[in-house]
């Protein structure tokens, strides 16, 4: 896997008790990745392109019951969001930290950004669509 920092704030919306995603609690601060999936099934069992809007949420925070929910993250630099779906766990990334896949990277960023691997972001975790 290739890893790139990107600044984010992660305001998920919804925090279950001790380290999983509630859907209501922001969570802040912390460092998104991107990262490509090479064919590879994540921690939910799916493969995906590394073209598809996914995720991986901290394996401290990771549940089974977060396979298929959804996070909005932001770019608080220029506004643009993505609503990805959580899809594996990233054993790199910190309690606060997420990884995404190139695609959703790639929908946030603007090309200084690409360059530079870092985004500052928001994520708030919404309902299952």
């Amino acid at each position: 896997m290739r890893f790139s920092p990107i600044l984010v704030s992660l305001a998920v919306s919804t925090f279950v008790q001790s380290q999983s995603l509630q859907v209501g609690v922001p969570v802040t601060g912390g460092i998104a990745t991107y990262y490509n999936q090479y064919g590879q099934r994540g921690r939910c069992g799916n493969i995906f392109s590394d073209n598809a809007l996914i995720a991986a949420v901290a394996t401290t925070r990771f549940s089974n019951s977060l396979c298929g929910q959804h996070l909005r993250v932001t770019n608080t630099a220029t506004g643009k969001f993505v609503t990805v779906t959580i899809q594996d766990s990233c054993a790199s990334c910190s309690a606060n930290s997420l990884d995404l896949s190139d695609g959703a990277f790639n929908a946030l960023a603007n090309l200084a950004e690409q360059a530079s691997g870092k985004i500052p972001s928001k994520t708030r975790r919404k309902l299952k669509i």
